[in-house]
């Protein structure tokens, strides 16, 4: 979901999402924690678990109070009229179990038109931009990860037309035409300590509505886990700016917002705080999703530097905001 859904990077993988919704997205690869275990041995869930359970009741026809994830007296016999219902003994227990049952149950009653569809509601937010005029913008993948309906605020629909998880990246398309496209820097080759311009809609719920744009370095060229497809940034990146060009000083994308490091859990795991260090995927990767998919695109040179400001400018008519519904 958007999701929602930045998913932040803990040292650990979550797509701001999504939904994600629309975080920066979380890392491959890290040990899963204490809680990965805690889970196997215990079969009890969590309060969003509880809060599917409780929808998923409730679309069954039981009254379980109010959905909010947490376990309460309606809830109970709710759980252990079902459990009953289906011939198992009544534990009032929203355990993992439960959850998968009542998924299958209410996804099957769905399909014979014994459910209700659930209603649709915007589950968070992301960035993405616009490659050519013929409806195509590429975002995160985590942005756009296990959302019924993809939407700009306008309500124009995107279906998804290609995704490449590994790199978080995805392409999608609209039954649109955009006047304003980006380009991909095509040379001179990148160097440490360029300018890394960000622009997207962070933190929806609380910044302003338009688009917020931060400037920082290139601080490497290989990002977290010295991931060479990547790039690591100072420009301040929250929750939101997921899915967004990250721009040179020409105005040419150089790569796409994936994720940041999530500072106050890494201060309680490591005793300091991680300042300025947020990762992109390279352009090379976004283009090779695209050459792979068909998806025409603009490169031009970077020999020329603009403002800030006028770097903005140019962005701010090729980029969007994305609403990830479920």
């Amino acid at each position: 979901m958007i999701g929602g859904t930045i998913i932040t990077l803990v040292l650990a993988l979550v797509l701001l999402a999504g939904p994600a919704s629309g975080e920066p997205g979380d890392r491959k690869g890290a040990d899963p924690g204490p809680k990965a275990h805690v889970d196997r041995v215990h079969p009890r869930s969590d309060g969003a678990t509880i809060a599917r359970v409780q929808r998923n009741l409730a679309a069954l026809g039981y009254d379980v109070g109010r959905a909010t994830g947490r376990m309460n007296r309606k809830t109970r016999a709710a759980i252990r009229a079902f459990e009953t219902a289906h011939g198992h003994s009544p534990t009032g227990e929203a355990t993992r179990a439960l959850d998968e049952v009542l998924v299958y149950e209410v996804e099957t009653g769905r399909e014979r038109g014994t459910v209700a569809a659930a209603p649709i509601e915007r589950h968070g937010d992301g960035t993405a931009f616009a490659v050519n005029s013929d409806g195509y913008v590429v975002t995160a993948a985590h942005v756009v990860d296990r959302c019924r309906e993809v939407r700009a605020v306008d309500a124009t629909t995107f279906a998804i037309v290609a995704v490449d998880a590994k790199a978080d990246l995805a392409v999608l398309r609209a039954p649109v035409r955009f006047d304003a496209v980006a380009s991909f820097r095509e040379g001179p080759a990148l160097r440490i300590g360029k300018d890394a311009i960000v622009i997207g809609y962070p933190l929806q719920h609380v910044l302003a509505a338009e688009a917020s744009v931060t400037r920082g370095n290139v601080s490497a060229l290989s990002g977290y886990r010295d991931d060479p497809g990547e790039l690591t940034v100072t420009a301040p990146v929250q929750p939101g700016n997921s899915g967004g060009p990250l721009l040179d000083s020409a105005a040419n994308v150089i790569g796409v917002i994936t994720s940041t490091i999530g500072d106050l859990r890494i201060a309680r795991h490591t005793g300091w705080v991680p300042q300025n260090a947020n990762f992109a995927a390279k352009a090379a990767k976004v283009r090779a999703l695209l050459d792979a998919n068909g998806v025409g695109y603009q490169r031009r040179s970077s020999s020329g530097a603009l403002s800030t400001a006028d770097v903005a400018e140019a962005a701010v008519r090729f980029t969007l905001r994305l609403e990830c519904w479920n």
